[in-house]
């Protein structure tokens, strides 16, 4: 495990020159005001990307096969891309919400601590989807139709999502359904918001082995 999370860190060292350039480029987006809100959903996705992008390495050349004839188990291959995306992809949203609390608290927000909590979870839960859809979509269809595959989802679900709107014409944040999301504790929440992760990355993890034990290299 300590083998593969080595081997991935350098890969994506090989890849300082774009991390670098992307960080030049929010810090000017924080300078000229940005909302800092859009950090929270573009960042980690971004860095989710850049840890898939250690999956396409290990594909070329037959280098997946190099790995399996090593003491590194299919298991163990699947289980450490899942850490390895979890540190990036929630570590990266762990700093811009501390980036979007302390923009908003500056410009004197009205937001409660329940508001701060419902946007951390709502976005935490898209970055985890986002995650469990990534790597077993990664496995299956490398790297070029993954992404075909990955772009098609969510511009369904965003097409689905503005249909929805168009005919219902009915405003989320008035809904029965989002009154009683932000009225519950914040222990509640965090407990749905643990349960859906959990579900997630359960669901996602089966299919990623799954993948992999088919592979032949």
């Amino acid at each position: 495990m300590k083998g593969l999370f080595i081997k991935d860190l350098r890969l994506i060292k090989n890849q300082r020159n774009f991390l670098i350039t992307l960080a030049l480029m929010f810090l000017v987006l924080i300078v000229t005001g940005v909302d800092a809100s859009f950090f929270m959903g573009y960042v980690p996705f971004l860095l989710l990307i850049v840890t898939m992008s250690t999956i396409t390495y290990d594909e070329q050349d037959n280098s997946m096969g190099f790995l399996m004839a090593l003491p590194v188990s299919r298991q163990t291959y699947v289980l450490e891309k899942y850490l390895l995306s979890a540190s990036f992809g929630v570590g990266g949203f762990a700093v811009t919400f501390v980036i979007f609390f302390i923009t908003e608290k500056a410009e004197g927000s009205s937001m409660t601590p329940g508001d701060y909590l419902l946007v951390f979870m709502g976005f935490l839960v898209f970055v985890i989807l986002f995650l469990s859809l990534m790597i077993p979509i990664q496995l299956k269809f490398g790297s070029e139709k993954g992404r075909m595959v990955l772009f098609a989802i969510f511009f369904g679900i965003i097409g689905l999502v503005y249909l929805v709107n168009k005919v219902l014409t009915v405003d989320f944040t008035q809904t029965a359904f989002y009154q009683t999301i932000t009225q519950l504790p914040m222990g509640i929440l965090m407990a749905m918001a643990l349960v859906l992760f959990v579900i997630f990355v359960f669901i996602s993890a089966k299919i990623s082995l799954g993948v992999m034990k088919k592979k032949e290299f």
